[in-house]
């Protein structure tokens, strides 16, 4: 059978053990918080429901911060409430061994990395314009670029720049893991910390995004790996940064031979093996902050894709890690689709937006912020009770 339908079971079975899960009793109170969150938002001066999928967002957010809800003589959880402080977005960066042993399954060369890291710094590029034009600021960590010298001083005031350089690229996922346990530990480690580094700066919400040639590549090997069999080869891998139909069946045929070489250690290790073989130093960053966001109780808004694989991973490892996550997109890709449906069924939420992109850099996290900020304010909508009131008093 295709590693995709052997691995489902590993997939299904995966260990909370490994990062850590919510016990019964937070699960238990979890649930009873998203219940009084939606009796909340059924109450207010609307008819039920009627603000769609913006009100389940609400309520998962109002929901991962309960503690700041102030007591209510309706509510034994207290007043359901929620909102969005101080984003910030977290791109992770590093360089594939694929694309040292395969140029061709990327349209640019491998030290576009480089060059794109550098104009984000000085604040051109895409991402660092729509972070000021959300109100975000923007951590740009190198974990794995491959150049000596990437610590350049950021020309704005809302973008930071952090070297923490795991290896200059990752090594090449066809003829073997990506990376030791070491480094994908330490990878790890460092998404975590950036999660941390946010939160003391007052964040309550947290965008992800990644920056790597050729990591559209180790997405789609991962979709495949970790998806329960929802897409092969052919329907996960796209045409990443602009491949033609030829140059794309050469990566579907890299990520079948990425797969059958670590076929063995997937089945052995789970989905931190999967992610550890297939993915890259960028990609198992980002399993590594959304799973500590969520250990946090703290809203992650997930990029398209790639950061689509990476949260795959992460539910899949910490399967509790799925409430905090709010899927921004479903992007453009050939497997989003398929990547966005498994979320949804492991608990992520669906999708605020599909307008086409297939950027990254968190650039569709960045453009739902506004989404999440509309979700939290309708908690400050008067109950229908109190419509009502006030039409019998001005009468």
């Amino acid at each position: 059978p295709s590693l995709c339908h052997a691995h489902r079971h590993c997939a299904r079975a995966s260990s909370s053990a490994e990062m850590g899960g919510a016990s019964s009793n937070t699960a238990s109170a979890h649930t009873s918080a998203l219940s009084q969150a939606q009796d909340c938002l059924a109450a207010l001066a609307k008819p039920v429901g009627s603000l769609g999928e913006l009100e389940a967002w609400a309520a998962r957010l109002a929901t991962l911060q309960r503690a700041e809800w102030v007591p209510s003589p309706k509510y034994p959880l207290g007043q359901p409430s929620a909102s969005v402080s101080s984003p910030a977005l977290l791109i992770f960066a590093a360089d594939h061994g694929s694309l040292l042993a395969q140029p061709e399954l990327s349209a640019f060369p491998r030290s576009s990395t480089q060059t794109i890291f550098r104009a984000i710094a000085a604040g051109g590029a895409a991402s660092a314009v729509l972070a000021k034009a959300n109100g975000a600021t923007l951590e740009l960590v190198d974990v794995g670029i491959d150049a000596v010298e990437t610590a350049v001083v950021p020309a704005v005031a809302h973008v930071r720049v952090r070297v923490a350089k795991v290896a200059r690229g990752c090594a090449d996922s066809s003829k073997g893991p990506a990376m030791t346990h070491a480094q994908y530990t330490v990878a790890l480690a460092e998404g975590a910390a950036a999660v941390r580094r946010a939160l003391e700066g007052g964040c309550n919400v947290i965008c992800v995004g990644e920056l790597g040639l050729g990591n559209s590549t180790a997405a789609a090997a991962i979709l495949c790996a970790l998806g329960g069999g929802v897409a092969g080869p052919d329907e996960a891998t796209g045409s990443g940064t602009g491949l033609d139909e030829t140059a794309r069946h050469v990566k579907v045929k890299f990520v079948r031979h990425a797969l059958d070489t670590n076929r063995a250690l997937i089945l052995a290790e789970g989905p931190s093996g999967a992610l550890r073989a297939l993915g890259g130093f960028e990609l198992v960053a980002l399993a590594g902050a959304i799973i500590e966001a969520a250990r946090r109780r703290v809203a992650v808004i997930i990029d398209g894709f790639i950061a689509g694989a990476a949260a795959l991973a992460a539910v899949r490892i910490a399967p509790d890690a799925a409430s905090a996550c709010f899927i921004s997109h479903t992007s453009a890709e050939r497997g989003a689709a398929r990547l966005c449906a498994q979320l949804v069924a492991l608990g992520c939420s669906a999708p605020a937006l599909a307008l086409g992109l297939r950027l990254g850099e968190g650039t569709g996290a960045l453009a739902v912020i506004g989404v999440l900020r509309s979700a939290a304010a309708i908690f400050e909508m008067i109950t229908l009770e109190e419509a009502m009131q006030l039409a019998d008093h001005r009468l």
